[in-house]
């Protein structure tokens, strides 16, 4: 992977993430139950390895069954991506009518992207039936497939205010605001030629270039409530793949029952789709079935890189199950895999005090992107608790060297902590070494100069000279592809 060429690329998912799980805490606060459908919807995290998806939407509620596909914009329209020549790359591919196109508006400040409190939900029927009043843009590059943006016309607002009036002419339709900041009262004046559907009520608020108060698409679907029981069992047996692995997916995350296991058991003999069949193993584990040597057997059996892949995504997902976890290390130690498979399992592999010396391990291998990978996820997911563990692994140069520039660069735990750490290290000198050194480096601030000196005098100077001093011990390749990692820890 070229990490300086995807910078750009990563703001983009980076917003994208961003924005998925705004409409993930905001459905959820309504009543529904949202999870993940199309895996690493919510992650900002990049891969090389291209995984042949399903067309399916970002998200799904556990009760009611609705399917939400998330577009962030950064500059708020009704846009989707088409290509009239591929019907796999057709803006609605995948979707069902009842499926909810979720529109948020993005913004970005020094602290990274934000998203707006409004979202925009439209059901795949209203603009379906209104897709001869979209506009289709100019293709785009060769390499994102000459596809073109089409975008269904719509009024937003610049400023932040309330509807003050809405009133039906002949030839129009006028909508009246007021702007919260005092500036003179506006009127919105749609003609009729134009086809717009006003999705707005007099005293309703609008928020500043984040709320379509008019548009093309027939109506804005109310996701406010959700007080329907959806039955994800009748899809297993639907011939769709989407709709198939929609309902397997679900069903490992509902509480575990004999007719849900029969029959993803069922299916599990007879499906002949690769993804929905990792899918179903992951359900069936999620459920407490015993199938671990029969899902990892199969997983490696395909010889499509892109499904290994899968899987070890799974297992990530699976990795408060001790079974996962000690898979994930293997894939990750495995010096004939694939570097990114192994990267993967390193970034998946959950931090705490059974995995952390095997993480630290991880870290030492030749390969630096596998290398990498664990060292971010150490430096990621630390905590005060886990410094004195850290330095339990510390028994050679180099791993002492990756305990320094976890310390150094972590931003989950305290000095006091590295204090109290350094203090139980002292009767090891290499340990204290490197300890140290760590507390050179973070600088002087929030640390008792007092302790330090007396905890371990001979290190005091050494202390004092790091205090103005910066450079870790970690290779700059490594350097530079970890700050690149933690950009992607959403």
């Amino acid at each position: 992977m070229n990490f300086k060429a995807d910078w750009s690329f990563l703001e983009k998912i980076s917003m994208g993430a961003v924005s998925s799980k705004e409409v993930i805490w905001q459905l959820n606060s309504c009543g529904h139950q949202i999870i993940e459908l199309e895996r690493y919807s919510t992650s900002n995290k990049i891969w090389s390895t291209k995984i042949k998806r399903l067309r399916l939407p970002d998200l799904i509620c556990l009760k009611c069954g609705r399917r939400i596909e998330a577009r962030a914009k950064s500059n708020l329209d009704a846009r989707m991506s088409d290509n009239e020549n591929n019907p796999d790359r057709r803006w609605d591919a995948g979707l069902s009518d009842n499926d909810i196109v979720a529109f948020i508006q993005c913004s970005k400040d020094e602290n990274g992207w934000y998203p707006a409190k409004t979202v925009n939900y439209f059901n795949v029927k209203s603009m379906r039936d209104t897709v001869g009043k979209s506009k289709l843009g100019e293709p785009k590059s060769a390499g994102e497939g000459a596809e073109r943006d089409r975008v269904w016309p719509t009024s937003i607002p610049s400023k932040n205010g309330e509807i003050t009036n809405i009133i039906t002419l002949a030839d129009k339709v006028q909508i009246k605001v007021k702007y919260d900041d005092g500036s003179r009262p506006y009127t919105f004046s749609i003609k009729n030629d134009k086809r717009y559907h006003v999705y707005v009520n007099v005293g309703d608020r609008f928020e500043a270039n984040a709320t379509m108060i008019a548009g093309v698409p027939t109506n804005k679907t109310n996701m406010d409530t959700c007080c329907a029981t959806y039955d994800f069992l009748s899809d297993l047996k639907s011939s769709v793949k989407e709709i198939r692995y929609a309902g397997v997916k679900a069903l490992g995350y509902l509480s575990k029952n004999s007719a849900n296991i029969s029959e993803l058991r069922k299916l599990l003999l007879t499906e002949e789709d690769h993804r929905i069949k990792l899918e179903i193993y992951a359900s069936l584990l999620r459920l407490g079935e015993n199938l671990w040597d029969e899902f990892r057997d199969y997983a490696m059996s395909i010889s499509e890189e892109m499904y290994r892949f899968e899987y070890v995504l799974i297992l990530a997902e699976l990795g408060v199950l001790s079974e996962a976890i000690g898979e994930l290390c293997r894939i990750a130690l495995e010096s004939s895999y694939n570097s990114e498979l192994r990267s993967a399992a390193a970034w998946g592999i959950p931090i705490n005090a059974d995995t952390l010396e095997k993480l630290m391990s991880i870290a030492c291998v030749e390969d630096d992107s596998v290398a990498s990978h664990s060292i971010t996820n150490i430096i990621e997911n630390i905590d005060n608790m886990l410094i004195c563990k850290l330095f339990d692994t510390v028994t050679d140069e180099e791993l002492g060297g990756i305990a320094l520039k976890v310390l150094t660069d972590s931003d989950n735990i305290s000095k006091l902590a590295v204090e109290d750490t350094y203090q139980a290290v002292s009767g090891d000198s290499m340990k204290t070494k490197w300890c140290a050194m760590a507390i050179g480096l973070m600088g002087p601030d929030g640390f008792n100069r007092d302790r330090i000196r007396l905890i371990a005098p001979t290190y005091f100077d050494t202390i004092e000279n790091l205090w103005d001093y910066s450079k870790s011990t970690v290779s700059e390749y490594r350097t530079g592809e970890i700050e690149f990692l933690r950009k992607q820890c959403f």
